[in-house]
């Protein structure tokens, strides 16, 4: 025998042996491996064996089974004690360590293989921390193990015995040390349990109070007819069910308030705000050129730099107060100056009585005409959105030569009152007294801060050892919930006494059942006009939008706080001012795998994006992310507002997914081509090849299902602490053309999808989510991280990772505070359909088995 690779290995059991059971394991050995050494400690009872490393677990395996034989009389239960087994006795006392600090000693000995090392250790949180069926193969594959041996310089081996140990062993000190803090930071991650959706509520106010359960149709009628949803998720039928199913069964959550009057809480109906906006309803933003020219790839039709000129500003007049008088003359809606401002003033200091309130079309339920002249009028050529494509490929809004024509009649959106409503208006985006100082203003707390932040931190506590893209944003929306029984809703009248729940009592119960895709929904889509999400962060037509790099800074307005000593208060009301920061224009296909085995069983895979990021002519770049909603997310009920506020964490493996599809995603990325054109009909084609790829034991092919244009519009605040992001996305339609080798390869066009009003289809919508500047900067760490290491952001202090959450939902919230005004002009032709659940007579909510 080779005795240059022999390894020694010890074997024992839990019971002493006769000397029968001694020789009965020998003849075993030897009969059915007979290459190897073996000799048997009395006093230690185990077995010494000696043999080449390739054979261990063929011994060990022999071992196991004359163990098996010799112990049959014990009838399969082997904890039971052998009373008159021929080959095992009962151990005696002090045979096994009872002593835990002797186990303890026993665990920390390394084989003699690693007395060649200064240093030794046994990593053993496997089998201290872990039942027994998980192995340490479940946290350290080979690859990982190499990775680790090379990060560390150390020699890391697993107990071939057990695999519930791995023994480590180096000449530095560091080495072992820092061997043990890579398998630490592995096990960290492999322990990780994914949390719980959760439900929280933006009260903005502090204290107990109650909350209503209520239908959503009997709050207000418009959150429900203004609702649009992304058609691609709810493609045909399905959108229609959708429709049905939250115009019958969707709830929102709505604060009680004390009637210092009647001394008695009573519900909120509403919020009930009219449009934000006054001039003319669009669909594209102001900082996008409504003749953007869409470059072809690699640039090859990009117009040069410095053709097109820029007609020169004349700065602004400075008053002595400090004011700027711009020199460019703002559009007015009816072409008179005067009536203008006398507009602009009573929208600015009126507070909108019920009566007072309009819909856009001025009518309860809608009407075919009124919706045809309001389709027509938003997709007609007199307003500009689909006329021809000027010879100069860029517009400037800030050109003082052109002066804006009056719009006809025919192309304004006039207000007219609405019917009476019978609903008692609370209204919380009315003016407050901002007299207060700001220890009352500070008091404004809706929910523990640090409630969230731990929220947050829990669906992350695994992220910072993961390598890969992450992605934290505060996502502007609305909540649905759809699986309340009406025993547990409120349905007292305007003005009668509230029965709301107490606000922790109703979150226990939407945390504990409120929690599948069933239950709940939420849609991103806001709004369908550019002017709802210019208003909400202050921009208008004199605005300037540059070009500016994501590090130059200059153009920002640095704003200092009037009290230097205030600390950042988000719970405040809001001051941020967002500045245009950068815009891209990003091709998302939404893509899937399906293979196929010789037995023509077919197993589609999780579908992938593709971001093909076409910003800069001939500099397109892609990258490829899981399917977004991958972890729970943390619901906030703005139970004041119109809208509500979702915090979404995204992790996507991009190597993995790189390895699987990165050849596909190149292919599309060469073949793809973006004609000229303007943004108000974008449009593109690429290859698609179809045919299989034969593996050996099976094939597969992969396809695109659906693809949109984003144009993103990123906002910086003042401080430069948070990002907000409004998405402008359109829904392609794709038209598939064969090429000569069949309908598996061709071309694919796409071109803008169709809207259908009437069935609520809308293929334009605007989303915005909240970033942290600090977070997006912390976590491209993770992009490039070796694996078992920690990210920066990970292993520091809690209130760093604090600051980075709160500068998301911090600002969203505030945000929150001013939408009540969006999208309420959208109609989405389904309040006619008598969907809505009945008002039943007042009665008490109750807490029954299906609630929630």
């Amino acid at each position: 025998m080779d005795t240059g690779n022999l390894v020694e290995i010890y074997l024992s059991s839990i019971w002493q042996y006769h000397a029968a059971g001694v020789e009965r394991v020998f003849e075993a050995l030897r009969k059915k491996h007979p290459g190897g050494q073996y000799t048997f400690d009395p006093d230690l009872s185990w077995f010494k064996v000696s043999c080449r490393a390739t054979d261990v677990r063929h011994v060990q395996a022999i071992f196991q089974e004359v163990h098996d034989e010799m112990e049959h009389s014990l009838g399969g239960q082997r904890a039971k004690v052998p009373t008159n087994n021929m080959w095992l006795k009962l151990p005696t006392p002090g045979d096994l360590p009872n002593d835990p600090v002797e186990k303890a000693v026993v665990d920390q000995l390394c084989p003699v293989t690693f007395d060649r090392f200064n240093f030794r250790k046994v990593w053993s949180r496997v089998k201290n921390e872990m039942p027994d069926s998980i192995s340490v193969h479940k946290v350290l594959d080979e690859e990982a193990r190499q990775s680790i041996m090379a990060l560390s310089g150390a020699h890391v081996a697993i107990d071939t015995t057990t695999a519930r140990l791995v023994y480590i062993g180096g000449a530095k000190r560091d080495e072992v040390a820092k061997a043990n803090k890579l398998l630490d930071n592995l096990f960290n991650k492999f322990i990780f349990v994914m949390p719980s959706p959760k439900h929280l509520l933006y009260a903005e106010s502090e204290g107990p109070y109650h909350v209503d359960a209520r239908f959503m149709a009997h709050v207000n009628d418009n959150m429900l007819t203004s609702t649009i949803f992304d058609p691609s998720q709810f493609p045909e039928a399905m959108l229609d069910r959708m429709f049905k199913t939250v115009f019958a069964k969707g709830v929102c959550l709505r604060i009680c308030t004390f009637d210092h009057a009647k001394r008695t809480e009573v519900s909120l109906f509403g919020p009930r705000s009219p449009q934000i906006f006054t001039d003319q309803a669009r669909k594209w933003p102001l900082w996008f050129k409504k003749a953007e020219y869409r470059p072809k790839i690699l640039g090859v039709t990009a117009p040069k730099k410095g053709l097109v000129e820029k007609p020169v500003q004349k700065p602004p007049t400075v008053l002595p107060s400090g004011e700027t008088v711009s020199y460019r003359k703002e559009p007015t809606l009816f072409g008179n100056d005067k009536a203008n401002e006398h507009l602009k003033e009573n929208e600015a200091n009126k507070v909108p009585a019920p009566s007072e309130q309009f819909d856009l079309l001025g009518l309860d339920i809608p009407d075919p005409k009124a919706m045809k002249l309001l389709w027509d009028f938003m997709n007609s050529s007199k307003n500009g959105y689909d006329g021809p494509v000027e010879e100069e490929p860029l517009i400037d809004f800030v050109d003082k030569t052109k002066s804006p024509s009056s719009p006809s009649a025919a192309d304004l959106v006039t207000p007219t009152p609405g019917q009476t409503d019978l609903l008692i208006q609370l209204d919380p985006s009315a003016p407050r007294d901002t007299s207060s100082s700001a220890s009352l203003q500070k008091q404004l707390v809706p929910f523990g801060q640090a409630g969230l932040c731990t929220s947050i931190g829990r669906l992350m506590a695994d992220l910072p050892y993961a390598k890969g893209r992450i992605r934290l944003q505060v996502e502007l929306g609305r909540v649905y919930i759809m699986d309340a029984s009406p025993e547990g809703l409120a349905f007292n009248l305007p003005g009668e006494a509230a029965s709301g729940w107490p606000h922790t009592e109703i979150v226990t119960r939407l945390d504990t059942i409120c929690v599948s895709p069933e239950s709940i929904v939420f849609t991103k889509a806001l709004t369908l006009f550019g002017n709802d999400m210019e208003s909400i962060i202050g921009v208008n037509q004199n605005t300037v939008f540059g070009d500016q790099s994501a590090d130059d800074t200059s153009h920002l307005p640095q704003i200092e706080p009037e009290n230097k000593n205030e600390t950042n208060d988000w719970s405040a009301p809001m001051k941020l001012d967002w500045n245009f920061h950068e815009k891209r224009i990003v091709y998302e296909f939404k893509c899937q795998r399906v293979y196929m085995n010789s037995n023509n069983v077919i197993k589609a895979l999780s579908p992938f994006v593709i971001e093909i990021d076409g910003t800069e002519p001939g500099l397109f770049t892609y990258a490829i992310r899981s399917v977004e909603d991958t972890r729970p997310p943390i619901w906030i009920h703005c139970i004041r507002r119109h809208w509500d506020a979702r915090v979404s964490v995204s992790y996507s493996k991009t190597d993995k997914l790189e390895e699987e599809y990165g050849d596909f995603a190149r292919a599309l990325l060469h073949t793809l081509v973006v004609p000229p054109s303007p943004i108000t009909s974008p449009k593109f084609q690429f290859a698609y090849d179809l045919r299989e790829v034969k593996t050996d034991s099976q094939s597969y092919s992969t396809a695109v299902l659906s693809a949109r244009v984003r144009n993103v519009g990123r906002f910086q605040s003042a401080d430069l602490q948070t990002f907000l992001d409004i998405s402008w996305n359109w829904l392609m339609a794709l038209t598939k053309r064969p090429g000569n080798e069949g309908s598996s390869v061709g071309t694919a066009y796409a071109t803008p999808a169709v809207d259908d009003p009437r069935r609520g289809v809308f293929t334009t919508w605007y989303e915005a989510s909240v970033v942290s500047a600090a977070a997006e900067a912390a976590f491209q760490e993770n992009e490039k991280l070796p694996l078992g290491c920690v990210a920066a952001w990970g292993s520091g202090g809690s209130n760093a990772r604090e600051e980075m959450y709160e500068a998301a939902f911090g600002p969203a919230l505030k945000l929150v505070q001013k939408m009540d005004g969006v999208g309420v002009l959208i109609d989405n032709g389904q309040g006619d359909k008598q969907w809505a659940p009945p008002v039943k007579a007042s009665q008490v909510a109750l807490a029954v088995q299906k609630f929630w």
